[in-house]
């Protein structure tokens, strides 16, 4: 069985899969660590889907974390406590 950073890291060379999209993934393990990790990983690439992160009910558990807050914030979005 394949894990989840073999499939991505082979799938990397088919086709682009957003590490925003492996973030989410992530928290749906639970593992939110691994989350933050792929969320900035997602702003080096400059992925299209940060400027949703906030308005996302997936990572909406997140919003509290100051690491999401201030990967957020370089975005460009306007967080409120």
């Amino acid at each position: 069985m394949k894990t989840l950073s073999q499939a991505a890291a082979e799938s990397s060379t088919n086709q682009y899969i957003s590490a925003a999209n492996f973030a989410k993934v992530y928290v749906g393990l639970g593992d939110n660590e691994e989350a933050l990790a792929q969320l900035e990983i997602a702003c080096q690439e400059r992925a299209v889907r940060l400027p949703w992160l906030l308005s996302d009910p997936i990572l909406k558990h997140m919003h509290r974390d100051v690491r999401f807050q201030d990967i957020c914030r370089r975005v460009g979005l306007a967080v409120t406590q």
